[in-house]
């Protein structure tokens, strides 16, 4: 159980950093299906980086062995991720893209979360 917090904490971080760059970008004009996957990345880069210290004992050392396994594991969550986004993305999208954008992150995330832990 005080893994799975761990997890969910790391998370949680990772997923601040993904909403915060994904609207940066955006409000740099980058348009929303490109600017979430270079908040993705990132995102996923300081969610190995936490996990590494924070929530998995075993990944203490850094090794590039390890970080290759983790993304490679990653990947196909940050897939399911970026589909999820880019579903809800068209669904939800109406008069206000920003709560359209905000929902698909948000419901984008939970199913990575569930993905990714299990």
């Amino acid at each position: 159980m005080a893994e799975f917090l761990r997890f969910c904490i790391v998370g949680g971080i990772a997923f601040v950093v993904d909403a915060t760059i994904l609207e940066f970008l955006v409000l740099g004009a980058v348009p929303a299906a490109t600017a979430r996957v270079i908040s993705i990345a990132i995102a996923l880069q300081i969610s190995y980086l936490l996990h590494r210290r924070f929530t998995f004992s075993v990944m203490h050392a850094h090794s590039a062995r390890r970080w290759g396994k983790f993304m490679t594991a990653n990947l196909v969550g940050a897939v399911i991720n970026y589909s999820v986004f880019l579903g809800l993305l068209t669904v939800t999208l109406n008069d206000d893209a920003d709560v359209a954008r905000a929902l698909a992150l948000l419901g984008s995330t939970a199913v990575a979360l569930v993905f990714n832990y299990w």
